[in-house]
Parts: C-alpha cells; structure tokens; sequence
C-alpha cells in the first residue's frame, strides 16, 4: 500500500448554532477567522490496493487523533486524498502528525511526518459528571469501562401497569473552558451512531434530553459527545471529542430482537419476542438477571419465548416481573425439562398459583437439565 501525505492545512473552524423549525431541529455551519487547533489533514493513496474496511488513521507518537474506516468510494481508484481533521484539538505548540493505513488484518503503513504548530493560548472545554438518565430518574455515570458502565433498565411501576409508550433517555454534566465562566458551548451526544440530542448551553450544567423510542434496548460502547466552545473570542471552535463510553439501556419493545449484554451486572426484561424460540439473547459476562413477562398482553403467545446463549448457573438467575418466588413456592410457578439432551427447557406460569395461565418458555442453551438446579436459576 502506497500512502503519503500531500499537505497539512490548519482548517478554519466551523461552528453549528441551532435552528429551530417547529419540531425539526437542523445543524447549519458558519464560517470563522479564529485560528484552529483542530488540523486538517490531506492524505492520499492508491485506492487500487485497498478494501473497504481498511482505516486511514492520525497519530501523534502512540496517540489516535482520528480514524477513518475506508467505504466504497474511498477505493478503487489512484491518487485518492482524504481529508482527516483531527478530533480533540491539541494544545498549544508543536506537534507532530503521522498518518497510517491500516488494514483489515492489523498490517500498517506510514506515512511522512507533518509538523504542525497551533497558537498560544487555546483552552479546549473541559467536560465532567457525565450522567444518563432513564424513565426511572436514576442519573447512572458514564464512563469508559466495560465492566462498570452505566446500566438502565425501564419496566412498569406496577404488575399491573401499561408501558410507557416513550422510552428515552437524558444525557447531562457539566462544561466549561478554565477561566472563562461566561462562554457557550454546543453539545452533541451521540449513541447507536446516532446523534441522539443537542443543544447550546452556557458554562455550567447541562441537560440533553433524547427524541422517544431512538434506538433499540441493548448495550452501547459508542456513547460519545462532541462540545464545541461557540462563544466570541479566541476559544471559537475549540472542540472537546469524548468517546468509547459504554451504557447499557434495556427497555420492553412491541417485539425485542436478539440482544446482546455486556460484562457488567446486567437487568434484562424479556418480554415478547420477534422470533420466540428463535430469538437469542447473549447476557455476557458478570452476574445478570432476566425478568421475563407478559408486558403487553402478547396477542401470540408463542412468541412469550427466547433463547439464553450463555446462562451461567449459579451466576446468572431468572426473575418472574411482579411476582415473589421461593423455595417453597417454585413447583407453581416453573416446570423444567431437559431439551435437546444438553439443555433446560424452563415453562414458567407468570402469575404461579393465580388464575393465570400465561406461559413464558425460556430456553437455557447448554445448562444441562438438572432438578436440584432449579432454585439456583431463580436464585432461591
């Protein structure tokens, strides 16, 4: 793989104030004379000899400043250029730019250095406190880890109760730029590859709140947000990225796909499914619930079922929504049997004893029937 780089531009920032139109809410972009700490980077190559998939990436010694995955119009052709514009702006002084192809299978090429000086006196926007939030009110920390992470799960306040129709989330924290408490700032919070909110603030605390029923339940590692300094002066345009934060937003949907967890401690409601028996759920790592129930009165009960790819007994364990259920009380509410030879078979009466007879069928993939094991999958 050829790769070198043509030039290094120091862009002019755009900035992204709001405009409101009723109930749309549209990003336009001006043009600035502050000078950028965020540089543009043209690198070109010869798209002949990549593939879609492969990545063009900025570095500075070991660090990432951007990555770009290569789609089908970034191959197939000589001379290709791409503009890179680093994502976190730099601090003030020199710096010096690498730009790597880097290929499906790991294999790198670099190119050229670049050096670039960015002006004195540059503040990037500090964010902290990042929080979402669910229907619950619970504010949950967003961070980085994949084994703590925020973990919101939305069911009805009662047994009894409907859903809600909307299900979102709110995101909020706190922004500023040292030593400049009056500034204004744009934020974008960006979830499932989306942007999932925005809106202008001024230093201090901030709230976003996300449109109803955006994304699907299930665990997201790219919660990133974008803060732009908007204000008149010299910060113009300085951009704070944050990125690779993981949450995990477990909800009741009309008709829930397959799904996979994480590796934290997971609460997931298994409601109707698209596929029943067919749909699989992936719990992953750490000690997760499943509570499983008839949260919308299926109207085909046959889809009151899914499959569990990875139970893990005596860590894992099954809830019944609304119901208290013990050692002494179990045989009314579950009949277990082997399936397969190699795996469980849970029907589970949703209400026990009561005058229901609503059936949940949960498939326990590769737990081998055993009746001694039953009080542990409910953890009892």
């Amino acid at each position: 793989m050829d790769l070198y780089v043509l030039q290094a531009n120091e862009n002019l920032r755009t900035r992204g104030p709001d405009l409101d139109v009723g109930n749309i809410r549209l990003f336009y972009q001006v043009t600035t004379n502050i000078e950028s700490s965020a540089p543009t980077i043209n690198v070109t190559y010869d798209g002949t000899k990549a593939s879609e998939g492969d990545a063009i990436a900025l570095y500075e010694g070991d660090k990432e400043l951007v990555r770009r995955t290569l789609g089908k119009g970034d191959v197939g052709r000589a001379g290709i250029t791409l503009g890179l514009t680093v994502e976190n702006n730099l601090s003030s002084g020199k710096h010096v730019i690498t730009a790597k192809f880097i290929d499906m299978a790991g294999n790198t090429v670099s190119s050229n250095d670049v050096p670039v000086t960015i002006a004195e006196g540059l503040a990037v926007p500090v964010v902290t406190n990042l929080r979402i939030t669910g229907e619950s009110g619970v504010p949950q920390a967003i961070n980085d880890s994949l084994t703590k992470y925020a973990m919101i799960t939305e069911l009805p306040s009662t047994s009894t109760g409907k859903i809600a129709p909307e299900q979102n989330v709110i995101f909020s924290g706190t922004v500023g730029t040292p030593g400049s408490s009056g500034e204004e700032y744009e934020i974008q919070a960006i979830m499932g590859n989306r942007i999932m909110a925005f809106g202008k603030f001024k230093a201090g605390d901030f709230s976003l709140k996300a449109p109803a029923n955006t994304l699907e339940p299930g665990l997201y590692k790219d919660v990133r947000f974008v803060v732009t300094n908007i204000s008149d002066g010299v910060n113009n345009g300085q951009t704070l990225w944050i990125k690779n934060h993981t949450a995990a937003w477990y909800w009741i949907p009309q008709s829930l796909r397959d799904l996979t967890g994480g590796a934290g401690d997971d609460v997931i409601p298994l409601g109707t499914t698209e596929k029943g028996q067919g749909t699989n759920i992936q719990t992953g790592a750490g000690k997760d619930t499943l509570i499983v129930g008839d949260y919308r009165n299926a109207t085909d009960k046959s889809k009151l079922a899914a499959t569990i790819t990875d139970f893990y007994l005596g860590q894992d364990k099954v809830s019944i929504f609304g119901q208290t259920v013990t050692k002494a009380n179990l045989d009314s509410y579950v009949k277990a049997s082997s399936f397969g030879g190699l795996s469980t078979k849970l029907a589970i009466d949703l209400d026990g004893a009561g005058p229901g007879t609503t059936i949940y069928n949960l498939y326990l993939q590769n737990v081998q029937y055993n009746p001694n094991s039953i009080a542990t999958i409910f953890g009892v």
